[in-house]
């Protein structure tokens, strides 16, 4: 649209503004104030202030703090580049933190604003500005107020005093804890270059790699790959596992170990898949009799607990217990008695139970709730998990653990995963998605989850990389930005507390609460609502001083600073956002 043409819109819709019957004011001041950043209070008929703020910065952006002189009760700020609803809402607040650029924005302001705008129209015709400038800013009813929409960035709203309800105080847990769950397939067994994979591991920010042998039992890479990236490595025999393999990967184990780099030893990788498990001459595909299977198994971990390099390390069992042909007794870590099983009561088989949840499933996707549904501790049709494999096996309906037991049961996720089609839409869905993935599996119960796969093999494209070594998917990006975000070495000494909630809590919306080792709440709240948004306030339990808003699928700085907040007010739609609180509060 031509400047005149949208200066002579406007002219229509002024001609039905009308003054309030007296002018206000409000003492509100924007200290140090940049010579590019511009501000204008305005009221409109019904006695609404709107104070509008913009900046004529064209690079980069200016961080200001407009004091607003008195505390009000609780303010809206709206960013018309994400929408007509507010981005955050701040009770009890005596100023605003901004973070100004030079765009063009939309918005409807609400009633009784407080308004913030960042201008630069389109078509920078001379005199345009001027025009704009000397032209519109007058007081405005509401009808005014559309006009003023279409330019804004920001808009603060003033409300009445809220009650925030009372919520139960909910303990954090580590993130350093939460950190050392994330994992990544890799296959340095299988000749990928491990000197090559090192900037990309310490890149992603994850801490565990997930190998396995395949009859290659040289470990240099491993153990590379650790030294220089700090990563610690799962490994076994991997697929197809016969009765030398057993020896030989205790061997491989140990060298790990005393190199530092074992995070654990793990079963045979699908047994039901690539050959089955042969054990003292006997095949457990071509027999269909998985005894193979679980005396390897058994004799795996009886080998590891004897040893005495390797008895601290926890063993992860075969992956895909559920798919047992006959009822050995895999579904159990150690069987109890009474289970009725082929091997004895009191066998044990592992530490942690062991599944390939994929988080694609056998559903078309993506679909609400999908990664939450995939880490589930009951059944979900079309997802693999850990019911169907040491609930009730999927393939045989032997019986396993209650519903009850399998969420306090130890357990891991050694596959799991978002095959992209190659697109950039495919590769911000499998960004997102992976993020859901790591949030859902921490909070329902699992030690570890290792996303499959580091890089794309030469058949599929569920790679956080692309198999040059060089060019990182959206997945990458976002994970890289969220551990960036969530960064702690270590717990802290103790654990603290904050009574939050989220009124109203839509089904799509879920919550973490997570310390760091200074003490830091991060607040992780994720939707995974495939289509449209959700709007919802986190109330805080209690004003603090000023909290920082990360979106990890934009960044790792804060995307915005409320200060003397007691809510904040998010847009979620398929991906975290993350309230980063201190524990000083007032």
């Amino acid at each position: 649209m031509d400047c005149e043409d949208f200066v002579k819109d406007s002219t229509t819709i002024l001609a039905s503004a009308a003054a309030p019957s007296k002018l206000g004011k409000i003492a509100y001041s924007i200290p140090h104030q940049p010579g590019t950043v511009h501000d204008l209070l305005l009221q409109k008929r019904d006695g609404t202030f709107d104070l509008v703020v913009w900046d004529e910065r064209v690079k980069g952006v200016n961080e200001v703090t407009v004091d607003l002189g008195q505390v009000y009760p609780s303010v809206n700020i709206y960013d018309p580049t994400r929408g007509t609803s507010a981005v955050y809402t701040s009770r009890r607040v005596s100023s605003v933190a901004l973070t100004l650029s030079n765009h063009p924005e939309i918005i409807t302001p609400r009633s009784l604003t407080l308004g913030v705008l960042m201008f630069q129209w389109p078509v920078r015709k001379k005199g345009c500005r001027i025009m704009f400038e000397n032209y519109l800013w007058k007081p405005c009813d509401a009808a005014v107020s559309e006009f003023i929409g279409i330019v804004m960035a920001g808009l603060v709203l003033i409300t009445a005093p809220t009650v925030v309800a009372e919520a139960t105080a909910t303990t954090a847990v580590s993130a350093a804890r939460f950190l050392s769950s994330i994992g990544v397939n890799t296959h340095v067994q299988h000749g990928e270059n491990a000197s090559k994979m090192i900037g990309m591991l310490k890149y992603l920010g994850v801490r565990n790699i997930r190998d396995a042998a395949d009859n290659n039992y040289n470990v240099s890479g491993l153990i590379l790959l650790h030294r220089k990236a700090g990563v610690h490595v799962v490994f076994g025999p991997g697929s197809g596992a016969k009765t030398a393999s057993l020896h030989k990967t205790i061997i491989a184990c140990r060298k790990l170990a005393l190199a530092g780099a074992l995070l654990a030893v793990e079963g045979p990788n699908e047994p039901n898949n690539f050959g089955g498990v042969s054990y003292h001459r006997i095949n457990s595909t071509k027999t269909k009799n998985w005894m193979p299977v679980a005396e390897y198994q058994r004799a795996l971990y009886r080998a590891v607990k004897r040893d005495p390099i390797l008895k601290r390390y926890p063993v992860f069992n075969i992956s895909e217990a559920g798919a047992e042909d006959n009822n050995v007794g895999l579904q159990y870590l150690k069987i109890p008695a009474g289970a009725g099983t082929l091997m004895p009561t009191g066998t044990v088989f592992a530490d942690f139970a062991n599944v390939h949840n994929y988080v694609c499933g056998l559903i078309k996707g993506p679909v609400d709730n999908q990664a939450y549904k995939a880490a589930s501790n009951i059944g979900v049709p079309g997802f693999d998990g850990i019911f169907g494999n040491q609930g009730i096996t999927w393939r045989e309906h032997f019986t396993g653990y209650s519903a009850g037991a399998l969420a306090t049961l130890p357990k891991v996720t050694t596959e799991t995963g978002w095959k992209t089609d190659g697109t950039p839409s495919g590769d911000v869905i499998q960004g997102d998605m992976i993020l859901d993935v790591f949030l859902d599996q921490y909070t329902a119960g699992w030690r570890y989850t290792f996303i499959y796969e580091l890089m794309d093999d030469s058949r599929n494209k569920w790679g956080f990389y692309k198999a040059n070594y060089v060019t990182a998917r959206k997945s990458a990006d976002y994970l890289h930005n969220l551990t960036t975000i969530l960064a702690s070495a270590a717990a802290p000494s103790k654990l603290g507390k904050i009574a939050y909630s989220i009124p109203h809590q839509p089904g799509t919306v879920h919550d973490l609460l997570l310390q760091k080792r200074d003490g830091t709440f991060d607040l992780v709240v994720w939707d995974e609502r495939v289509k449209g948004v959700n709007e919802v306030t986190v109330d805080l339990g209690q004003v603090y001083p000023s909290v920082n808003i990360y979106d990890p699928t934009r960044g790792t700085s804060a995307v915005y600073t409320p200060r003397r907040v007691s809510s904040v007010a998010l847009t979620l739609s398929n991906h975290p956002e993350i309230i980063e609180i201190s524990r000083r509060a007032r």
